[in-house]
């Protein structure tokens, strides 16, 4: 597979994915709060929405380096990817889930950009679990399980996978709740991508 048809096929999968999530925001049902004690303890860091952001390159430029290092890693990422939008569009539709984002002030560049972030999240509404943070874990989970890939390959994109899943309740874009549940959710999503994957390869 030639490179630009793996820049379209993951251009195609990031639009229905972005698409998507925008639609379910239309007309939702009674929205519900999720935002605990502990989230109300967690300081606000502004300056961390430059890893936060760091999660849209990485989405579209590790999957095509994955092909290149291993086809099969590589259908089983785009498989667990595919089932983890379904799933969490589900969610979305049935159980809206919002919480109060503080005010940013504007005096510095972190805090202009975090505010551009807001309002590009349009309505705030459906953070649980946080696609942010599930499509993240699979990441880890496949470069991880990658064997072709080298080792410090692996620890640099798990670790700036981490940081990304902390970025999103430090930029209070999460809450705790929506980043805790988003690691089962991607393990599930992993697990049968895997099997699904495994079988048609035997």
């Amino acid at each position: 597979m030639k490179l630009l048809e793996l820049a379209v096929i993951q251009g195609v999968l990031l639009s229905v994915q972005g698409l998507s999530y925008l639609a379910v925001q239309r007309n939702p049902r009674t929205v519900h709060d999720m935002e605990g004690r502990f989230d109300k303890k967690i300081p606000l860091v502004p300056q961390t929405v430059f890893v936060y952001i760091l999660w849209f390159p990485l989405l579209a430029l590790f999957p095509i380096g994955l092909y290149y290092c291993s086809e099969k890693s590589w259908m089983i990422y785009m498989v667990s990817t595919v089932i983890d939008i379904a799933i969490s569009l589900i969610i979305y539709r049935l159980y809206p889930t919002s919480f109060d984002r503080p005010k940013v002030g504007t005096d510095t560049f972190s805090g202009k950009v975090l505010n551009f972030m807001y309002i590009v999240d349009y309505k705030g509404l459906n953070c649980m679990p946080s696609m942010h943070c599930s499509t993240c874990f699979i990441i880890i989970f496949t470069a991880i399980t990658c064997t072709p890939m080298a080792g410090w390959i692996q620890a640099m994109v798990c670790l700036l996978a981490l940081m990304i899943v902390v970025s999103t309740v430090l930029t209070k874009q999460h809450v705790i709740i929506d980043m805790t549940t988003a690691l089962p959710l991607a393990a599930v999503c992993f697990g049968i991508g895997a099997a699904l994957c495994n079988s048609a390869i035997l």
